[in-house]
């Protein structure tokens, strides 16, 4: 990992105002979700549909590793003062847990009848995981100081790997070309990495999981029970119906994640505008408020868009043989997406308030309603289960915000 953030030209970490913020950190996130997007696409054309489906599994585990880091590690780098003591620890934990993920997961899949052509994707979406816990160290500090680019540009670079990697798909390009393009696109974010590997350290992992407090070990307890729960729960649709109708699931939620995945890139802009409000002693349920209804707004907006373009274009780009499943199980997937960006603002206030008691609560009750749902509309196939899977998500996201009103005092910014 890069060294501590050194400021040029006079600025600090906080100058810019919300114009830089989003610049910072929002188009980079556009980019990126517009890669996974590709990714997803390109293999989904590449693979059989029962191939296809088995790839989504492993993608499916990893995206939960992905979403682990994120929340426990990398936006605890923005939630907290970004020192050079806490990115060279961040990276000596991240460094040996994805490394020995990885081999678990190589292991796993050499034990499959024919591993071979499932071996570019699952090294590729290994390799974007492990980028991703990079992105969060460049999002604060100076890689241009050390040689490298800013954040923005290498998410340009992969994006441009990932427009290559999908055209030679299509193409029916050579598999060694379209191999290492797909792992190329998911480990280009490392490079500006590896000349600080050398400073990664034992010590300094241990000084920085000493640094982690009741939060974290909430939230780590969180993702490793219920999270996981909630986010494995469409594998079943392998076991209770087929690998081909888990892959046009997850599909479907592929080719919808990128309106998520945009509305995720305001995550830190809303981490860092909560934290200031709390500093400030500013009302923060009236600051939800009106957060809350821009991403009301968005979500309509955004859902009903990305619907219209499925639905009017998916025959163009969409594998001949996910077309229909695809618009079968669209609207459900988009409604699912809709509740997602409702619920960024509360997962930046239980971070920023450090709320993990009441996230953990609120996953309980997602789970459980999840089940129920399932339950209830099981017979109804793979269309019910995906509706049953967005009944959940609805009702974490309106648990989670019903637990953390009572810490906002009206009249006040903390609990």
């Amino acid at each position: 990992m890069a060294e501590a953030y050194r400021p040029r030209h006079g600025q600090t970490r906080a100058t810019g105002g919300l114009r830089h913020q989003i610049l910072q950190n929002a188009l980079p996130q556009v980019l990126q979700s517009g890669t996974n997007f590709l990714l997803t696409l390109g293999f989904a054309h590449a693979l059989a549909p029962q191939a296809f489906g088995v790839l989504s599994a492993f993608w499916l585990v990893w995206m939960l590793v992905l979403s682990f880091n994120r929340t426990v590690f990398g936006e605890q780098l923005i939630a907290r003062a970004h020192t050079g003591t806490s990115v060279v620890g961040y990276g000596s934990v991240l460094t040996p847990w994805i490394a020995g993920l990885a081999v678990i997961t190589l292991v796993v899949l050499g034990m499959l009848g024919d591993a071979t052509a499932l071996l570019p994707g699952v090294l590729c979406v290994i390799l974007f995981v492990a980028s991703d816990a990079v992105r969060y160290d460049l999002i604060h500090t100076s890689v241009v100081e050390h040689g490298g680019w800013s954040l923005l540009g290498w998410e340009t670079v992969r994006a441009v790997l990932a427009v290559a990697f999908y055209i030679a798909v299509v193409a029916s390009a050579p598999a060694g070309l379209v191999a290492v393009l797909a792992i190329a696109t998911g480990g280009v974010l490392l490079l500006p990495a590896l000349p600080a590997a050398g400073r990664l350290r034992v010590g300094g992992a241990r000084a920085w999981l000493s640094t982690m407090g009741s939060f974290e070990a909430w939230m780590s307890l969180q993702f490793f029970t219920l999270t996981a729960a909630n986010h494995l729960l469409p594998l079943a649709a392998a076991t209770l119906f087929s690998a081909s109708a888990f892959g046009s699931l997850r599909l479907t939620q592929s080719v919808t994640n990128p309106a998520a995945l945009v509305a995720t890139a305001f995550q830190p802009v809303l981490i860092t505008t909560f934290g200031k409000a709390v500093r400030e002693g500013h009302r923060l349920r009236s600051l939800l408020a009106r957060i809350v209804g821009l991403a009301v707004v968005g979500a309509v907006v955004i859902s009903a868009a990305a619907v219209a373009v499925v639905v009017g274009t998916g025959r163009w780009w969409l594998p001949a043989d996910q077309t229909s499943a695809v618009s079968y199980l669209i609207l459900p997937a988009i409604v699912a997406v809709g509740w997602v960006m409702i619920g960024q603002p509360a997962g930046a206030l239980i971070r920023v308030l450090h709320l993990g008691r009441q996230s953990m609560a609120g996953q309980l009750i997602g789970l459980a309603i999840t089940l129920a749902a399932v339950a209830v509309l099981l017979p109804h196939g793979i269309l019910g289960f995906t509706w049953a899977l967005t009944i959940g998500t609805a009702a974490t996201m309106i648990a989670t915000y019903a637990l953390i009103l009572p810490h906002l005092a009206a009249d006040r910014s903390t609990p």
